[in-house]
């Protein structure tokens, strides 16, 4: 018994440890302006309050106003969570991969996997991107109940669509999970239950945001999904390539599609019983259908940006990657392999998360030096929008500087009259060494 819980509980302080450096990180982007909003209008302006925003994430915004209760604008309490979260998360693909699978150990290395995943760096150490983490746990809970059998999956579905409306998908993934199922009877009216909480979130949405229903969509093109469904299965497990590759990767255009293809058929082809190939299949199906929302997104090669997108479907890529080493290997040589899949994936993650660092820094500059200044009297031009992925100012800039000064303060930037005011390089404020 002590062996059960002291493994699991030794991964979780490795995780804690590895992801404890982002407690030192500061606030970034979009981090300014949700604080902003929860200051001056608190829980209520997700569902419209004065500034009549469409930004309907209430579960998001619950916990950026339960962090700003108790941190107040301490950056490190709000880092605190999200690595709570992600922890939560991946106890809960190790749940979610031990029904699955059906075996302990392969369930565990799921879960390390996941934990480590080199993907996960916007989500975790960008304060915003813990949108993705809480939809994604509410998500599992609601999968792990459905496979139980129990109606806590409806109620868990709906407070994962207050997270996030990508996890819209979930119910059709429960249909797909129930392939692996040897009764589904107990569990026919959970897909139903998910459908009406799915309606009554929609209604709800429209009502607190009518202007949904006039909006053209999404600006993409149908052509674009193939490419973005392949920068998806790449960018899973491959952590993002060095810029100088990008002539090449210009030059070949090709070889991204053969790389993926050629994994797809190695899993496929040594996927040799029945059984196997259709635990391939479903968990393919999963991941596929978790990436549903997302795919009129392009994911980066070359940096973190869009990472976050791959949270949720990463648990099924994940448990996918494990079920196929234990099928093809023998036990050693399938955990062996997975130790240095989880090492590769840990390395690429640091190595975006001294991104999210050093974004963190150059907004502290930047903000320290606006402070000094009237807004008034200068015009800024050359807003840093990100640093290798990880954002900086996209937005949330003057947020930020009254957060400091405690003053509502709004700079007008190049694209407006400046032809009376001193111009201020932004990017050059954040210029120091490091």
């Amino acid at each position: 018994m002590k062996t059960r819980t002291l493994i699991p509980s030794l991964l979780l302080l490795s995780g804690v440890l590895f992801f404890s450096q982002t407690l030192f990180y500061g606030f970034v982007s979009d981090d300014f302006y949700l604080i902003n909003r929860v200051e001056e209008e608190g829980f209520y302006f997700c569902w419209g309050g004065e500034s009549n925003t469409s930004f309907f994430r209430p579960a998001v915004v619950l916990s950026f106003a339960v962090d700003h209760w108790i941190w107040g604008k301490g950056a490190a309490g709000y880092h605190m969570t999200n690595i709570l979260w992600h922890l939560v998360c991946s106890v809960l693909v190790f749940i979610l991969a031990g029904e699955v699978l059906g075996n302990r150990i392969q369930a565990l290395s799921a879960g390390v996997l996941f934990l480590f995943l080199a993907c996960h760096s916007e989500s975790v150490a960008w304060i915003s991107g813990r949108t993705d983490i809480l939809a994604t746990v509410f998500a599992l809970a609601a999968l792990i109940f459905f496979i139980r059998g129990r109606f806590l999956s409806t109620v868990f579905f709906a407070l994962g669509l207050l997270a996030k409306e990508s996890v819209i998908i979930t119910p059709l993934i429960c249909l797909l999970l129930a392939v692996n199922l040897k009764q589904f009877s107990a569990r026919r009216l959970l897909p139903a239950a998910s459908g009406a909480a799915m309606l009554l979130y929609i209604a709800v949405r429209f009502a607190v945001s009518p202007e949904l229903a006039s909006r053209s969509g999404f600006s993409f093109q149908l052509q674009e999904i193939p490419e973005n469904l392949l920068r998806y299965c790449f960018r899973v497990f491959v952590p993002p390539v060095s810029e100088s590759l990008r002539p090449f990767s210009a030059e070949h255009p090709l070889m991204i599609p053969f790389l993926v293809m050629s994994a797809a058929a190695v899993v496929w082809f040594t996927s040799d019983r029945s059984r196997e190939r259709r635990q391939t299949v479903v968990l393919a199906g999963c991941f596929f259908a978790a990436l549903l929302p997302v795919l009129f997104m392009k994911v980066s090669f070359f940096d973190s940006r869009s990472e976050r997108f791959l949270y949720f479907p990463g648990v099924f890529a994940v448990i996918l990657l494990v079920r196929w080493a234990f099928a093809v290997l023998a036990e050693k040589k399938a955990l062996v392999l997975l130790i240095i899949v989880t090492v590769v994936q840990a390395a690429g993650l640091q190595s975006s998360l001294l991104n999210w660092k050093r974004a963190g820094e150059m907004c502290d500059d930047i903000t320290r030096e606006l402070a000094e200044l009237d807004p008034e009297a200068v015009t800024l031009v050359n807003i840093p929008d990100s640093y290798n992925g990880a954002y900086v100012f996209r937005n949330g800039l003057n947020e930020a500087v009254s957060m400091h000064t405690g003053m509502q303060v709004q700079f007008r930037k190049a694209d407006t009259d400046c032809n009376h005011s001193q111009t201020v390089d932004v990017a050059a404020l954040a210029l120091r060494p490091e």
